[in-house]
Parts: structure tokens; C-alpha cells; sequence
């Protein structure tokens, strides 16, 4: 490193003629360090970290740091590489869908991420075979864009390395014991907490369960309901450090770790950037509540504009969609059937999110309770038959049997 540095300085007055170094900046200095290792200063004392820092300032004359991925835009990042993973890189859908990346991200104070809306919009027929994909993203990219501080490098290897080892484990013959969005969920603990990580199957029972996540998530909500830390010393894991990942979706309650160590075996704010619409978030809150609450607030939603309204059927529907679970009705949806009872302008969109979910994935809870939001004649109601005709071929044997029966009575 030193001998290369010092036959650049040869040419440093040589006219028309420049050098970019690309380098990792704290190597250099290990190298300078190591390599005048007794330097010393006037007072005699060693000066090796002084040395480096005038021995870089001397030599780069004009220093540029490539700044970190925001959490935004490593979340579009994210999306593009897990589609990316099961479309090949010259589907023209896929380009658009990465043109559309591009240009959101060259506006980083105004950076929206990907919704499965906006994906399945771009993707259009494509988006059945990357359904799973897009999924995981919205589920991982938050706590996976945080962790690794924006690294393009690190997110990449993090994803590859997912892909890698589900699909070892279903060659192995134990994928369908698998979700790909927990290996991910405890794939994240084990790199970014890894004490937590190596002591956790020391915890779980005969059925390789954890039975206190429950009990941590009721501590976890009730400390911020009434805005009190809690004092975890006793415990043999630290709150501070798994608080935001036990809390992040998929949850892990009830869920057989086991298979996930195994695979993993190779060694011993809702509304971001939008700080005026704190109101929102109550509503937000709301919809995810039982009907009969959600009944006594419907003047609230009808003094809605269609745009705030609009605004929070998004990011409903977002957080219904991040939790992963569709076989039975998810919380969230009875809110929003009653939000578009009162914004009819929303009945599309409603038919759009139900679309949005994997056809063999869905429960027999999407065929009823429709009239109230879609009333028979309305055109949406159009939609709505090709989405269930949809279910009548690609559902699971559950949903084709329960959709007989409906046409038979």
C-alpha cells in the first residue's frame, strides 16, 4: 500500500495528471501506522495516529466520502435485489421497475419506498412469480436497512446469503419446515445480535419454542403505554438491544426455532416524513381496533378528505401486508372495509390490496363481508368477481371448496 502511495507521489507535479484513489480510508492508516511505526513528534512522544492523518492530508487533495444509503433508499435498494432474485435482469418489467428505483432515489429528501401496490402495478403480469420476493422485502428491509448502517455491500451479502441458505434447505428436504421471512427475522438476530443469538436455544422448550416473547411483548407495550423503561436486569437478555427486532414482523410466537438454527448452522413512525399528519396515526391506530370501537368514531372518517383518507388506507393496508399471515382475516381489514363504506372513492383500492395477496395464501374470510364496502352494483364489484374467479383456479383446495359451495347455495 505505502510503496504504491509513494510512486503516486512521484507524478504529484507532473502536469495533467491525476490519480483517484478508491480506498477504504481506516486501511490506509493501519498501513501508514505500520509502516513508519517510530515516528515521533518534536516533544518526542510517538506520533503515528497524528502521522497518518498529515500523511493523507499531504496526499488527497481532495477527499470524497460516498455517503451511506438513508433508510429509504436502502429499502428500495432491498426491493430491487429481492425481485431482482426471481426475475432475470433483462425483464422489461423489471427495468421499469428499477428506472422507477432510480428516480425516486435521485430526490432523497422526498423519497417514498416501494409498496407491494406500487411493485405489483409496475410488474403487472410479472408480479405472480415474485409475489414471495416482494413480500420479504416490506417484511425485513426497515430493520435489515438499519442494522447495516445503509452498506450497499452488507445488505447484498446479507440477501444472498438468505437466498443461499433456504435453498439448501430445500434441497436438505426441510424447506417446507421453513419461513423464508422468519430465517430472515433470525438471521438479522444472528448477525446483529449475536450474544442474544448463541444463548437463545438455551431458552427454548422441548417443542423448540420460545415461550416468553409473549410475556416481553405485553412488557414492551405496556412500558410505552405508560412511557416507563423497563428494568430487564434480571434478565438474560438485554431489552435495549432486542426490543425493535422481537417487535418487528414476521412474529416468532408460537414458531418452532429449531429449523432455523439448522439452516443457519455453520458454525459453533407510520407516516415517514410527513411530520404535520400526526393526527393520522390515531386514525391509523383505530382501524386496527374492534368494529365496535371503530363504530363510534364514523363521523371522524367521513370528516376526512379523500387524500388523508387515501393516505391511511395505504399505510393500513401496508401493515396488514408487512405481518404475513392471511389464512385467517389479519387485523386491520374489518377497519378498512368500514373506511371505504364511508370513502366509496377508495372501493378500487380495496379490491387492489385484497388482489395484492398470493392467491394460494388467502383464507376463506376474503370471500364474505364484502357488501358493505362494495354494494352488489357497484362497477368495482366487476373486479371483485375476477378476483374470486381468480381463487377459483389458483387458491388453495380450502378456498376452491368454499367458493363451490357459496355458487352451489
Amino acid at each position: 500500500t505505502i510503496s504504491t502511495l509513494e510512486a503516486v507521489r512521484l507524478f504529484m507535479f507532473t502536469e495533467k495528471t491525476a490519480f483517484v484513489i478508491a480506498a477504504d480510508e481506516s486501511m490506509i492508516r493501519y498501513a501508514v501506522k505500520k509502516h513508519f511505526p517510530d515516528v515521533i513528534n518534536e516533544n518526542k512522544i510517538n506520533a503515528g495516529d497524528t502521522f497518518a492523518d498529515k500523511y493523507l492530508e499531504k496526499l488527497i487533495q481532495v477527499p470524497f466520502r460516498i455517503p451511506a444509503l438513508g433508510e429509504v433508499e436502502a429499502c428500495i435498494y432491498i426491493m430491487l435485489l429481492m425481485v431482482g432474485s426471481a426475475l432475470p435482469e433483462n425483464n422489461a418489467q423489471y427495468v421499469e421497475l428499477c428506472k422507477e428505483g432510480l428516480s425516486r432515489i435521485q430526490k432523497p429528501w422526498n423519497v417514498e419506498c416501494f409498496t407491494v401496490e406500487d411493485v405489483r402495478t409496475i410488474l403487472k403480469d410479472d408480479y405472480s412469480e415474485c409475489a414471495d420476493e416482494v413480500l420479504i422485502a416490506t417484511q425485513i428491509c426497515h430493520l435489515l436497512a438499519e442494522n447495516t448502517d445503509g452498506n450497499p455491500r452488507k445488505i447484498k451479502r446479507f440477501l444472498n446469503m438468505l437466498l443461499l441458505r433456504y435453498k439448501i434447505a430445500q434441497n436438505r428436504g426441510f424447506g417446507e419446515e421453513l419461513e423464508l421471512t422468519v430465517l430472515a427475522k433470525m438471521m438479522l438476530a444472528e448477525y446483529y445480535i449475536p450474544v442474544f443469538y448463541k444463548k437463545l436455544p438455551e431458552h427454548l422448550d422441548k417443542d423448540g419454542k420460545w415461550k416468553e416473547v409473549s410475556e416481553i411483548l405485553v412488557n414492551i407495550e405496556n412500558s410505552i403505554e405508560k412511557e416507563k423503561v423497563i428494568d430487564n436486569q434480571e434478565c438474560w437478555y438485554d431489552l435495549n438491544e432486542i426490543g425493535k427486532w422481537i417487535t418487528s414482523e414476521p412474529s416468532i410466537t408460537d414458531k418452532d426455532l429449531r429449523p432455523y438454527y439448522y439452516a443457519c448452522k455453520e458454525k459453533i413512525d407510520y407516516f415517514s416524513g410527513i411530520s404535520d399528519e400526526n393526527d393520522l396515526s390515531e386514525i391509523v391506530d383505530l382501524l386496527f381496533s374492534d368494529e365496535m370501537i371503530i363504530a363510534g368514531e364514523i363521523d371522524t372518517l367521513k370528516s376526512l378528505t379523500n387524500q388523508k383518507a387515501e393516505m391511511i388506507f395505504d399505510v393500513v393496508a401496508q401493515k396488514i401486508i408487512e405481518t404475513g399471515k392471511f389464512d385467517t382475516k389479519p387485523k386491520g381489514v374489518d377497519g378498512l372495509f368500514i373506511l371505504v363504506q364511508n370513502k366509496s372513492d377508495l372501493r378500487e383500492k380495496l379490491v387492489n390490496f385484497v388482489d395484492t395477496i398470493p392467491a394460494d395464501k388467502v383464507g376463506v374470510w376474503v370471500t364474505t363481508g364484502w357488501d358493505r364496502a362494495l354494494p352488489k352494483k357497484c362497477a368495482e364489484r366487476k373486479l371483485l368477481d375476477q378476483y374470486l374467479d381468480k381463487l377459483k383456479k389458483s387458491g388453495s383446495t380450502t378456498m376452491r371448496n368454499a367458493l363451490k359451495n357459496i355458487k352451489e347455495n
